[in-house]
């Protein structure tokens, strides 16, 4: 995964490219929460790389099966949350770096794959995952030219209903 450039102790992005940049990835996880995967993998360009704990996909049909196969997109039984958003200046567009936080908000059964959220009758499994979008405008709109995801990290804690 190449290096980002190091977190700035302030913005340079004026107001306007701010909000609508989180607005674009806050709408990129609703999407998810919705199983839309061909419309997060239009908010792709073309040429897309995705870097990711296990290696990279590049373009659209590497991106759509990264998704499917590996990634749940859609998460039964939790929901998705975006959070801390930095903003930063990149070249000709913007890199926004966030927190996704996987929240279960019932008990869920282990879905394929080792990325899945896994949760055990006695526990509850809270997640969060780094992501760094760096975004470029496309016919007016932002489009994710490059993407990394960081190591997924769990905490479990006991469920309210094995409380005493």
């Amino acid at each position: 995964m190449p290096p980002l450039p190091l977190v700035a102790g302030s913005t340079t992005v004026d107001q306007d490219d701010w909000f609508s940049a989180v607005d674009f990835v806050n709408r990129l996880t609703w999407l998810a929460e919705a199983g839309g995967v061909d419309a997060l993998v239009d908010a792709f360009m073309p040429d897309v790389t995705v870097f990711h704990p296990l290696g990279a996909a590049d373009g659209w049909d590497e991106s759509r099966e990264l998704l499917t196969e590996r990634y749940a997109v859609r998460i039964p039984g939790a929901s998705q949350i975006t959070l801390n958003h930095i903003v930063e200046r990149d070249g000709v567009g913007v890199l926004v770096r966030y927190q996704k936080l996987i929240v279960p908000s019932s008990q869920t059964p282990a879905l394929p794959g080792d990325q899945s959220l896994k949760a055990e009758s006695s526990l509850t499994a809270l997640s969060s995952l780094p992501v760094t979008d760096r975004l470029r405008r496309h016919n007016g709109r932002w489009k994710i030219s490059e993407r990394h995801l960081g190591e997924r990290e769990y905490d479990a804690r006991p469920s309210a209903s094995r409380r005493g």
